[in-house]
């Protein structure tokens, strides 16, 4: 069941408020376009002041030229970040905007009809909260396998198609709770000031799966006394790329997610700890005894997570 913020609740008067998107892009122009045009279809309130601004990151394909011929309801521009990093550009969307709210959409997302809605809705009943997170649903097509929809025991996590969903009730979230990702945050652009930006010590770099920039950012915000607010009505769906389904992308998301992860929650501590040896040792056997397909697959994730884990603790001294 979907949640929709009242309206009747909505503080009055009702005031203007200035959204700038932010769509960070690398050679995936096709996705983008996509979501561009789910942009072009949400219906945008009488007071949201909306502008898009796309970082189009060191790509090499028919991004700019693309997105300079796309017809937008709203004003948009393209601006080029040739050092390829996911913080590098975003930084860079930062540094340029100066709207009340950034609003971030990944590349392969689509926004519901009442994105725009409901965010607007969500800022006049909580305009003490800094920063705002919504759902993110995989955008199913239905020939996905069985075991992509598995919630047992032995479902596969991190999971394949990015996804957030804390159910169906407004909800702070504090620093031990499950963060949401960078694709889905509706930020004032003050806390960029209180809080710093991104970090360039992590991140993606093309499409490489490093992660964990968005975690380390929002971890940072809420040690600074920064609330974040879960609204479930604010939905995006995230595009299903069948390549993530196969056990190589799954295998290398694992690790690096894991690694990101672990450098963002123990940035100052040393060495590995005794117990991931363990329990690397403990899925190690589990994989050679496992007598089906999907137990090798589940444990072979947590191997590769460990290891990622085992990664994180071990690079901590480059985080910065």
């Amino acid at each position: 069941m979907r949640c929709f913020l009242p309206r009747q609740e909505v503080t009055s008067p009702m005031q203007t408020q200035k959204f700038t998107i932010v769509i960070c892009t690398h050679n995936r122009v096709a996705l983008l376009l996509r979501t561009l045009s789910s942009i072009n279809d949400a219906y945008v309130p009488t007071h949201s002041d909306v502008d898009i601004l796309i970082v189009a990151n060191a790509c090499t394909d028919a991004t700019v030229d693309e997105v300079s011929s796309f017809y937008s309801k709203l004003p948009l521009r393209c601006i080029i970040e040739p050092i390829a990093g996911k913080s590098l550009a975003l930084n860079r969307a930062i540094a340029i905007t100066h709207s009340d709210y950034a609003v971030f959409i990944d590349d392969d997302h689509r926004v519901a009809l009442d994105f725009f809605e409901q965010t607007q809705a969500a800022i006049q009943l909580y305009p003490d909260k800094s920063i705002l997170c919504g759902k993110i649903i995989p955008d199913w097509t239905g020939t996905e396998p069985d075991w992509v929809q598995d919630t047992g025991d032995f479902r596969i996590f991190p999971p394949p198609i990015p996804s957030f969903d804390l159910g169906d009730m407004p909800m702070t979230i504090g620093i031990t709770d499950e963060l949401p990702g960078g694709g889905d945050l509706v930020i004032k652009l003050g806390v960029f000031h209180r809080v710093g930006q991104f970090s360039v010590s992590m991140g993606p770099i093309g499409h490489d799966l490093a992660g964990g920039e968005d975690s380390e950012f929002l971890l940072r915000a809420l040690k600074n006394g920064e609330q974040i607010h879960y609204i479930p009505s604010i939905i995006q769906y995230h595009y299903v790329d069948p390549e993530r389904l196969k056990f190589n992308y799954l295998f290398k998301k694992s690790f690096q997610r894991s690694r990101s992860i672990t450098l963002a929650r123990n940035p100052e501590k040393t060495g590995i700890p005794n117990y991931l040896w363990r329990k690397l040792a403990t899925y190690t056997i589990k994989v050679i005894f496992a007598f089906n397909t999907r137990l090798i697959r589940f444990y072979l994730m947590r191997v590769a997570s460990t290891l990622g884990e085992i990664e994180g603790f071990r690079g901590h001294s480059n985080f910065k």
